[in-house]
């Protein structure tokens, strides 16, 4: 399935979705995952319905929920080194290479 086509409503009901089964799962109500998390139980309700929230919600409901490693995937660690910082070290590398000196012709 390309999730390109999916538009924004869709995508706050599958998180929504997933979100309600995962705190039916740790048979949690909304209440106590709303305390868990320091909101609002609507807030918790609200998201779980897909009519959206915030950011910080989201992730204050996650963390309830003991998923950190899905916020992961949303925001993964930066690399140890930057892709423009290997493009430089290639582009110094290759100007201070060693240049041989060309074969100069016999004398006749």
């Amino acid at each position: 399935m390309d999730n390109r086509n999916i538009d924004t409503d869709e995508w706050e009901q599958r998180l929504g979705a997933q979100i309600r089964q995962l705190r039916l799962r740790h048979n949690l109500t909304q209440a106590e995952v709303a305390r868990r998390a320091n909101i609002d139980r609507t807030t918790v309700g609200r998201i779980e319905s897909g009519e959206g929230g915030s950011i910080g919600s989201l992730v204050q409901i996650t963390r309830a929920l003991s998923r950190e490693n899905w916020l992961d995937t949303f925001a993964p660690a930066a690399p140890a080194v930057s892709p423009m910082q290997q493009l430089r070290e290639r582009q110094r590398r290759e100007t201070t290479q060693r240049q041989r000196a060309g074969r100069q012709a016999e004398p006749s």
